[in-house]
């Protein structure tokens, strides 16, 4: 493995900060979608399942459904294939609850306004942000919450 990939994984330090923001309730059903090296996974509390496109799980082919979600996706397209609004609108497929997403910066450029009414037409809105610095990754982080039939924490502008 080379110093490039092993710069990808999610510290374990991070993920152990971030599992704590996460509205566990007892019996609630976990996925991690992406599952990498398992920081978050290793975390979760039973009863819980991954994928991790490495390992032969697609997280685009899942059927399962789950309470929440918590991940560190591929956001760009040459990770996987996948673009951010991609995963997002999957992972409101599967949860019912909340989705959980650490996001850089680039990242949040699929939060488009058109994106934000479509989400909050079918239930889910932001409803936290976590900013925190990953020193591995040299900048700014955000940990994105969206909860299923929740007031959103943050405007937009509507679009006709």
């Amino acid at each position: 493995m080379d110093n490039k990939e092993e710069f990808n994984w999610t510290p374990e330090e991070t993920a152990k900060e971030l599992i704590k923001l996460v509205p566990i309730v007892k019996g609630d059903r976990f996925y991690e979608p992406f599952k990498g090296r398992g920081a978050f996974y290793d975390l979760m509390p039973e009863p819980k399942d991954w994928s991790e496109i490495g390992e032969g799980k697609d997280f685009l082919t899942y059927e399962g459904k789950c309470e929440h979600i918590i991940t560190n996706p591929p956001w760009n397209k040459g990770n996987e294939g996948l673009d951010i609004n991609t995963i997002v609108n999957k992972c409101f497929e599967v949860s019912t609850k909340s989705v959980n997403l650490l996001l850089s910066s680039k990242a949040l450029n699929f939060m488009t306004p058109k994106r934000l009414t479509a989400y909050e037409q079918r239930g889910w809105t932001i409803t936290a942000i976590h900013i925190l610095n990953v020193k591995k990754w040299y900048g700014r982080y955000f940990f994105i919450q969206f909860r299923k039939d929740t007031p959103s924490i943050i405007t937009w502008h509507k679009e006709d």
